[in-house]
């Protein structure tokens, strides 16, 4: 792209030029290749922080398999990020830890800290009360301390040196705390 926040300044969009090339010897799939983004601040394109973007806000950790959608298992994304040698396999779909078999065997084992180490996945399915005719799934992960520490390494806390751009569970929240006031005014939640 030539000049790409000069057009977005114009009100236009920037042209972008798709190149294909032969694959001759090698397997099918998509490459895509970054060079130079967002005045090339380099220091955001760690792996740890590529992985939890990818995994939370793409389709690539779409939760359609939780819903019974068949997504073809063959997708896989290899991920490299600046700081690193090597590209780790990165899974479809979102990862929604266990429950626990006995909510009595936690406060056995943790007593006053078993609500950090609890996990519940409710899913509801159903229609808007306003517009019967749109169809809804949701899936509600309760989960506490522990249990969010357990699979995201990007949450900061206590005892931990987490990678950069690292952030807390409350932080998450609020950056995203927008959204959450577009549905309520949109009927979704709030009754």
């Amino acid at each position: 792209m030539l000049n790409p926040y000069a057009q977005l300044s114009d009100g236009q969009l920037p042209h972008v030029v798709v190149a294909r090339q032969d694959n001759a010897g090698r397997a099918a799939g998509t490459e895509i290749l970054i060079s130079g983004f967002n005045n090339n601040q380099l220091e955001k394109f760690t792996h740890e922080r590529i992985k939890d973007y990818v995994q939370w806000f793409t389709k690539f950790g779409s939760i359609e398999s939780a819903f019974g959608v068949d997504v073809p298992s063959k997708k896989k994304l290899l991920l490299k990020g600046l700081d690193r040698d090597t590209a780790e396999e990165i899974s479809f779909g979102h990862l929604f830890p266990e429950d626990p078999a006995n909510i009595h065997d936690l406060f056995s084992q943790h007593v006053v800290r078993a609500p950090d180490f609890y996990c519940r996945k409710v899913r509801r399915d159903g229609v808007l009360k306003r517009f019967p005719q749109i169809k809804y799934n949701a899936i509600f992960s309760i989960e506490g301390n522990k249990v969010k520490q357990s699979y995201n390494q990007m949450l900061r806390r206590a005892g931990y040196s987490p990678p950069a751009g690292a952030y807390t569970v409350q932080e998450r929240v609020i950056a995203h705390a927008p959204f959450v006031g577009r549905w309520r005014r949109l009927g979704f939640g709030g009754d």
